[in-house]
């Protein structure tokens, strides 16, 4: 039955766990690890921080951590980023431009990650090296996106990994955001 099919588990949307507001931030963190094939994935938690008014006023900055939890040892986690311009990598950031608007991303941790940029003209939908490009274009105001920035652990130890990435969207005017450091700390 159809009915019972899309009402069962297999279907069922992420949960969001906790919502925090305060004056200069908030904060969201929400469960999707039932979004995922159960063979691959135990858990998968996202924490959204919105840090209003970093790196300077009226600006609006978001840091993500995913927390993720592999069903089993071969598998290795990514963390993607999409865009419709060719992004450039340096390191462990990342830069779009796209019309006056400019977006820096900067992978915190894992500490070592490896970015690799997919895509362009022929590859836009480029997996495992097979292209899967659309059939037709959808009806309605749609862009697809060309590119992607795929973040990767250089060394995947076990099945539990942390993505900690900050995203700086600015007016492609805007003076470049101050490089981003992770600092530990013994809380």
């Amino acid at each position: 039955d159809y009915t019972q099919l899309v009402n069962s588990d297999v279907y069922k949307d992420g949960t969001i766990l906790a919502y925090r507001e305060a004056a200069d931030h908030s904060y969201v963190c929400g469960d999707a690890s039932n979004c995922y094939s159960k063979s691959k994935l135990n858990k998968f938690l996202r924490h959204v921080t919105f840090i209003l008014d970093w790196p300077h006023k009226s600006a609006v900055s978001m840091l993500i951590l995913d927390e993720i939890e592999l069903a089993r040892d071969g598998l290795f986690p990514r963390f993607l980023l999409h865009s419709t311009n060719e992004p450039q990598t340096n390191a462990s950031t990342i830069t779009i431009l796209d019309g006056k608007g400019r977006l820096t991303a900067t992978v915190l941790e894992p500490a070592s990650a490896n970015l690799e940029k997919i895509g362009g003209p022929g590859k836009e939908f480029l997996v495992d090296g097979v292209n899967y490009p659309l059939s037709h274009m959808p009806k309605g105001p749609h862009t697809p996106g060309a590119w992607r920035v795929e973040a990767r652990c250089a060394k995947p130890d076990g099945r539990s990994f942390r993505f900690l990435t900050l995203l700086n969207p600015t007016d492609v005017s805007a003076p470049t955001p101050p490089a981003a450091q992770l600092e530990r700390t013994a809380d």
